[in-house]
């Protein structure tokens, strides 16, 4: 999980540098998930794929709402297009889980706004790599011996693959802009898609509602909602 972090971390501050949550050269010099050294990071004792981070002395229960910003996609290849995802389908994908979030949060009795005030965070999220991977068993295992060898004539080139995606999300004093916690992951989906097929909303759908669901539990607890 450390060279998950590892990755994560440089392939992203590469390609966007510190300025990645950042549009005042005073807002690039605050600390972020990209520049904390990685010893900072402690393990998720509910998810071995997570790494969190919470600032020494920091306070998220004198919070009282959350201003929710659009997540970024910062996947791109050498020729800086979209791979999997298209532009578009980033669009929907990230409105989508803004809005999911959003009301999974006001569920829990936390206030999403627009403006800070005193008792104010700002939620930035960003999904800082995405790949796929065939899963441990093959299709082909589940078939019955006389029938593989037609079967995987059959699949050729449909073989199931599963999104791995890594996500970063921090939350700050909305009115400060100081790095109070955060969270580096690595999402396996569980619905398998082809190899070469686009990702789309429909196909995550059923993944962010979880996602959005998981976060909004996770940072309800952390100020005290539940």
């Amino acid at each position: 999980m450390k060279k998950l972090i590892s990755a994560a971390l440089l392939s992203t501050s590469m390609l966007l540098g510190q300025s990645v949550w950042a549009n005042t050269d005073a807002e690039v010099m605050r600390d972020n998930l990209f520049t904390i050294p990685l010893s900072s990071y402690q393990a998720d004792p509910n998810n071995p794929n997570q790494r969190l981070y919470l600032k020494s002395g920091a306070q998220l229960n004198q919070y009282q709402q959350v201003i929710v910003e659009l997540p970024l996609f910062l996947q791109q290849n050498q020729q800086h297009e979209w791979e999997l995802l298209q532009p578009t389908e980033a669009n929907k994908i990230a409105q989508y889980f803004q809005r999911q979030l959003s009301a999974e949060l006001q569920q829990l009795g936390i206030s999403v706004v627009t403006q800070a005030d005193a008792n104010t965070l700002r939620l930035r999220s960003a999904v800082t790599g995405m790949g796929q991977a065939r899963p441990d068993r093959k299709l082909t295992d589940f078939a019955p011996t006389k029938a593989k060898i037609n079967l995987a004539k059959r699949v050729v080139g449909r073989e199931p693959y599963l999104l791995m995606v890594h996500t970063m999300a921090q939350v700050e004093d909305a009115n400060s802009g100081e790095l109070l916690a955060g969270v580096v992951s690595l999402k396996e989906t569980s619905k398998t898609k082809v190899k070469d097929q686009e990702v789309t909303l429909a196909y995550l759908q059923k993944e962010i509602d979880k996602l959005a669901k998981k976060n909004a539990a996770q940072l309800a607890h952390a100020m005290g909602k539940q």
